[in-house]
């Protein structure tokens, strides 16, 4: 029970992270911490950025789920 809470939270992560670097989120572009990516690469290379980081993570989730590692299994 305990994978398959971790796994979901792992595809919410990543969809928030594609889907806000799609839709240009004010709220995750206009965070003080962000601007390390804001400063090096620009708006466009950040929402990129952001972008990128979503699809691994969201891979991430995928791998642990048919690799087995996490002992979850697709029902």
């Amino acid at each position: 029970m305990q994978t398959k809470v971790a796994i979901i939270l792992i595809f919410i992560t990543g969809l928030i992270l594609l889907v806000g670097a799609i839709v240009n989120w004010k709220m995750m572009f206009d965070n003080n911490k962000a601007n390390y990516f804001k400063t090096k690469f620009g708006k466009n290379g950040d929402r990129i950025a952001y972008a990128i980081l979503g699809i691994i993570i969201i891979l991430l989730g995928v791998y642990a789920i048919y690799s087995g590692k996490l002992n979850a299994k697709v029902e």
